[in-house]
């Protein structure tokens, strides 16, 4: 606690305050046996799933219900939807877009919530303004929902929904509808398990948007099937830790390392999931090879990508395309964490990123 009250004359008084709080914080926990919190927090998605799933699939359909009170009306009014967010938020909201144009139909535009109040934004009547945040309190994201509710024009908006893990939070109050994503408490600064639940809700909410609006059932029935299974698919994914570690140690010793892309004897990481774009990306991997990039892929049992020199693959547990980006999150965390581990890094509170920020 020395710490802290020393640091109160200095001029950046709450970031240093913050961080001792956070190590404050992390004292009080036990991380379960685990090297890591991140790595325990990892083990602990199967059951964050489970939780954001629990009570609201029903036999073969999304229990719109289940999501609040005033949920079916303010589905039925949205036409369009504006997801905000800041950090990783932002970035569950992009894989959102895909599912709620393709799968609901509606139009999506995601903003990050830094800029939202500097632009004139257009809001087309029915508009579902959707925003995203872990705590609730990320100061950007507050004053974008804000903003909304001011700014000429609020008319068009349908509502206000706000995904958070945390009950009682300025976000929770100040929205139509809060979607709570039960992934518990989370230390580890860079996210895990808040990410995947979020994605999990941004896939609940897309479903009761295509049935509201009248969507294919049985496509509908398929995807809530799939959707029980996935803590299950989660875990299978988690056994590829031994085979991820044992591959971490030739990462740690490289300077640079890419998703995709060309370079001589660059590490190159790929995802070959069941997608329409499969075969694109399988002339992708050979340019890459043509050019002495090594690689590791990360595919699905059926993509047909095998063991070749020059090439890693790790066969990932076969899922429908659109659960691939929550399922191929997973073996990418324990990539991200083994490497990081091997190369000595502080894994639970790296430099340079803060887990939220409260000040604009």
């Amino acid at each position: 606690m020395c710490g802290i009250v020393a640091a109160v004359g200095s001029d950046n008084v709450l970031p240093v305050l913050m961080e001792g709080l956070k190590r404050l914080e992390y004292r009080g926990h036990d991380s379960a046996g685990f090297a890591h919190y991140r790595l325990k927090e990892i083990h602990e998605q199967p059951e964050a799933v489970a939780n954001a799933l629990e009570g609201r699939l029903g036999d073969d359909a999304v229990r719109v219900e289940a999501l609040g009170p005033d949920a079916e009306r303010l589905l039925a009014a949205t036409r369009q939807v504006h997801i905000v967010a800041c950090g990783t938020s932002y970035h569950a909201g992009l894989v959102a877009r895909y599912w709620l144009e393709e799968l609901a139909g509606v139009p999506c535009q995601v903003e990050v919530a830094s800029e939202y109040r500097y632009r004139k934004v257009v809001a087309q009547p029915g508009t579902l303004f959707l925003t995203l945040s872990q705590s609730g309190e990320t100061a950007d994201t507050l004053a974008a929902l804000r903003h909304a509710g001011r700014r000429p024009g609020t008319q068009a908006y349908a509502g206000s929904l706000a995904i958070c893990n945390v009950p009682g939070s300025s976000l929770v109050r100040e929205s139509d509808l809060a979607l709570m994503t039960h992934a518990g408490s989370e230390l580890g600064v860079a996210s895990t398990k808040a990410f995947t639940t979020q994605l999990t809700t941004l896939m609940l909410v897309t479903l009761a948007l295509r049935q509201v609006r009248g969507g294919d059932p049985a496509l509908t029935a398929r995807l809530v099937r799939r959707l029980r299974y996935l803590p299950t698919l989660l875990g299978d994914t988690l056994m590829l830790d031994e085979e991820i570690a044992r591959l971490a140690d030739d990462f740690a010793g490289r300077r640079h390392a890419l998703s995709l892309g060309r370079g001589s004897q660059m590490p190159v990481v790929a995802v070959a999931s069941m997608s329409p774009q499969l075969e694109k990306l399988r002339s992708n991997l050979q340019e890459v090879r043509a050019r002495g990039g090594q690689l590791l892929v990360f595919a699905d049992p059926d993509a047909g990508i095998r063991h070749e020199e020059g090439m890693e693959v790790i066969s990932v547990p076969a899922c429908c395309q659109y659960l691939a980006p929550i399922v191929y999150t997973v073996p990418l965390q324990l990539l991200a964490y083994r490497v990081a581990v091997a190369r000595g890094t502080d894994v639970d509170q790296p430099r340079n990123l803060a887990k939220s920020v409260i000040v604009e």
